[in-house]
């Protein structure tokens, strides 16, 4: 081969091999599934990359399937599914499919498990849904790893793919002591009278060591009244508030906020 059939030869391998970087790079930053086993031509189950802010309640996290054509699948009576994830980020309260058989934390790691008994057998798409609430964290990303898919409580030999959640916005910024842990019992427990055509007394529970606000809104979206603290100790997690006595009538918002948490409640006031 003479020189210039070299160079040709030279930069056609070039090319080659930078189209396949960018299609691996492209794969990797994408919704695709991340494959951590897979099997050719078999059913693929996996749980894909979001993000969520650290005040989202109810949020779902999603668990995907997809059978080739013509396999019989999983009989979802003898359907388990296992998933892990850092504890600190992700408080699960329920599935919209299934019922959690197993909820425990070690190491700072909570391992859900599913059973998928009763349900409608899933070819395509979402097979369940985890709901729970989006919490601060001790970590920015932790990985949503889909540890194993059992029928009849045997492994099954499909290709299983994890997804992470991330952390949205620049919580780490902000507040001094951070929530690494559900902890229930949060809000505006009791706003008194309402409706009211008087002052107005608010019983708040805290559960973070932070700077906590307390605003109010009317219904034009106009902030009327707003403070602020910092409790010290537990034993000042409990506070009351007074709002103003002058509040002209109509519908307005309390909005309770901490780095970690936020409760909202409505008020009337009656003139």
């Amino acid at each position: 081969m003479n020189t210039s059939g070299t160079i040709r030869m030279f930069l056609r391998t070039r090319s080659f091999l930078l189209l396949l970087a960018l299609i691996v790079i492209a794969t990797e930053t994408s919704a695709q599934p991340r494959m951590t086993s897979a099997v050719a031509d078999g059913p693929v189950y996996w749980m894909p990359d979001t993000a969520a802010d650290p005040h989202d309640k109810d949020f779902h996290l999603p668990i995907y399937v997809s059978l080739p054509s013509g396999s019989p699948g999983c009989n979802p009576d003898d359907m388990t599914v296992e998933v892990a994830f850092n504890a600190t980020r992700f408080h699960p309260k329920s599935v919209t499919r299934g019922t959690i058989i197993g909820n425990t934390v070690a190491g700072g790691e909570r391992v859900l498990t599913i059973s998928l008994a009763g349900t409608a057998a899933v070819a395509r798409g979402i097979v369940t849904e985890i709901v729970g609430d989006v919490l601060l964290g001790n970590i920015e990303i932790t990985t949503l790893a889909l540890r194993s898919v059992k029928c009849a409580q045997v492994p099954v030999a499909d290709s299983i793919a994890e997804g992470y959640l991330r952390m949205r916005g620049d919580y780490c910024e902000e507040g001094s002591d951070r929530l690494l842990e559900y902890r229930a019992g949060f809000g505006i427990t009791k706003i008194a009278p309402n409706p009211a055509s008087g002052p107005v007394k608010l019983e708040i529970l805290g559960v973070e060591l932070a700077a906590t606000s307390l605003e109010l809104y009317s219904s034009f979206g106009d902030r009327v009244f707003s403070t602020t603290w910092t409790p010290a100790s537990e034993g000042e997690l409990r506070r009351e508030v007074m709002l103003p006595g002058n509040l002209p009538g109509g519908l307005y918002e309390v909005v309770l906020r901490s780095p970690g948490r936020h409760d909202v409640q409505s008020l009337i006031i009656v003139r």
